[in-house]
């Protein structure tokens, strides 16, 4: 190549859906030009420009296929966000900006665990379970444990795109009985153990003494038959 443009864009070309353009597209020629092995592409992008919630790590350079009229990730993309810079490898010319995943936060609750399955009266039981956003923007989720339909308690977690968190609940009941927990769709179950029955040491005692008193008698009424 004796020569190598870059001109901004004026045409737009729209994101993908759940995607934004951080900064410019620019469109590098001449058309047509290939490398092998691919050449690197360096982006500086203003951290100003990304969305609230978007982890600036997420950022990816995408080129536009022509053919397919699209916008395509390249790959492997690495963003350092000290100098505010992104690069990937390149094989060819064509359009190429920087996108920003902006899919909405959503989470999913799993792995509910109860422990111990099986407690005493007013015993703890602990209620565990992992929260994870599987979004694109960091997002805040409210965790709700009812025991048996019954709300008792609730807790906010904030996460970051990909990122999990164990939430933990702590309960405890003064009745013995099965109890249904559910937290957010997961559900599972504990017993409360009736206390064991107090042994009556008065009745077993009279119930000795009654027998020993009756033999006595039975005793004394056959020596009687005897002499």
């Amino acid at each position: 190549l004796t020569e190598i443009t870059m001109t901004e864009m004026e045409d737009w070309l729209a994101p993908p859906e759940n995607f934004d353009i951080i900064g410019l597209t620019y469109d590098l020629g001449p058309d047509g030009a290939t490398f092998d092995p691919p050449i690197t592409l360096t982006f500086t992008y203003d951290p100003d420009d990304i969305p609230e919630g978007v982890n600036e790590e997420d950022l990816v350079i995408a080129m536009w296929d022509e053919d397919a009229g699209e916008w395509v990730e390249l790959s492997p993309c690495t963003v350092d966000p000290v100098t505010h810079t992104i690069t990937a490898p390149v094989s060819h010319f064509t359009a190429f900006t920087v996108l920003a995943y902006t899919r909405p936060a959503a989470f999913v609750v799993s792995n509910l665990s109860i422990s111990p399955a099986e407690v005493d009266i007013r015993e703890t039981v602990t209620i565990k379970v992992l929260v994870t956003n599987t979004g694109d923007l960091t997002g805040t989720y409210e965790v709700t444990l009812s025991i048996d339909s019954v709300v008792v308690a609730t807790e906010e977690v904030t996460l970051a795109s990909g990122a999990s968190q164990d939430v933990t609940f702590a309960t405890s009941k003064d009745i013995a009985g099965s109890y249904v927990v559910t937290v957010d769709g997961l559900t599972g179950t504990f017993v409360v153990k009736a206390p064991p029955k107090p042994v009556n040491w008065w009745l077993i005692g009279g119930i000795i003494a009654a027998c020993i008193i009756v033999g006595v008698v039975i005793w004394l009424v056959v020596r009687r038959r005897s002499s």
